[in-house]
C-alpha cells in the first residue's frame, strides 16, 4: 500500500486539515493504519496514497461571476473514513469526479465539505443537479456571499 509496517503499527501524522459539513475545521492527526489490509477504509484508495497525498486536478469557481477560483491540487485523506469531510461522497469518488457526472466529472476537494464555499455540502448540490465545483451553479447561497 506504500506504507513501511512500522508507519501502520505505529502511527502516521497527517497535517492536512478537513472541513467538515458540521464547518468544523481539523488536522487528521495521527492515523493507525492495518498493515494486513493495503485499504483500511475500503474507500478504494490504498493507505499509501491517502497518507502520503495524491493530486486533485480542478479549478473550482467560488464567486458566481467565475472570476475567484483556485486548484484543488495535493490533498493528504484519513485512511481510517471512507468520507473524510463527511459530505456523503467517498474519497475515491471526490477524486475522480464519477459521481458528479452531469458535470463532465468535474472533481471536488476530499478535505472540503463544500468545495465551492455555495452553502451546501459537495453531496447535497449532486442531488440538487447543481455542480460542487462551480459556484454559479449553487442552488443556496445562504450568506449572499461571493
Amino acid at each position: 500500500d506504500g506504507l513501511e509496517d512500522g508507519e501502520e503499527v505505529f502511527g502516521t501524522n497527517i497535517r492536512d486539515v478537513v472541513v467538515d459539513c458540521s464547518r468544523n475545521s481539523t488536522s487528521i492527526g495521527r492515523v493507525v493504519t492495518n498493515p494486513n489490509d493495503p485499504d483500511t477504509d475500503n474507500d478504494r484508495l490504498s493507505d499509501g496514497k491517502e497518507v502520503n497525498g495524491f493530486r486533485v486536478k480542478q479549478k473550482v469557481i467560488i464567486s458566481k461571476d467565475g472570476k475567484r477560483t483556485y486548484n484543488i491540487g495535493k490533498v493528504h485523506t484519513n485512511p481510517l473514513l471512507k468520507d473524510t469531510d463527511s459530505d456523503g461522497i467517498n474519497d475515491k469518488l471526490e477524486k475522480s469526479g464519477k459521481k458528479n457526472k452531469q458535470y463532465g466529472k468535474d472533481k471536488t476537494d476530499p478535505r472540503n465539505c463544500d468545495t465551492d464555499l455555495g452553502g451546501n455540502s459537495d453531496g447535497k448540490e449532486i442531488k440538487k443537479g447543481s455542480n460542487p465545483a462551480d459556484r454559479a451553479s449553487s442552488p443556496n447561497n445562504p450568506q449572499g456571499k461571493q
